[in-house]
């Protein structure tokens, strides 16, 4: 779990400070973790986007998802495909300070309830980190 860990923290170290850029006043509200099991979108949240992402630890080869979802609010402000290219930029010094080097693929625009991946395994639990911010609602997901 030490990858995953490192990615989470990675990530929401660099959400913040990216959400704090763009919207300085007033500043993010950050959530306490929330875990799930399986995958559906927090309530309120009515866009998705997701991540295959893959790794390894101590030799082994890691597969799992990064999430970002939000509100209608928030969408408007700015396009989960846009932010998730800025956090992946941000978070590369997180990256490397860690020792975890992550392979995303592409992003995808997804449900809010996903059924169906294309035969890809969903995760089957998720932590999501929420924020609350001047346009709405986002939050950050990871999952295995």
């Amino acid at each position: 779990m030490k990858f995953w860990n490192a990615l989470l923290e990675s990530l929401h170290s660099a959400a913040i400070d990216e959400l704090t850029e763009k919207f300085p006043e007033p500043k993010p509200e950050l959530g306490l973790p929330k875990r799930a099991s399986g995958f559906d979108a927090p309530l309120g949240c009515t866009s998705n986007l997701i991540v295959r992402t893959s790794g390894v630890e101590a030799g082994h080869a890691l597969s799992g998802w990064v999430m970002l979802a939000c509100d209608a609010d928030f969408a408007r402000a700015i396009t989960l495909e846009s932010l998730w290219g800025e956090l992946q930029n941000r978070a590369q010094r997180e990256f490397l300070r860690r020792g975890i080097v992550p392979k995303f693929s592409g992003p995808s625009v997804a449900p809010v309830r996903i059924a169906d991946t294309n035969g890809l395994a969903l995760p089957s639990r998720v932590i999501w980190m929420p924020f609350r911010l001047a346009p709405g609602q986002l939050q950050l997901g990871v999952g295995v």
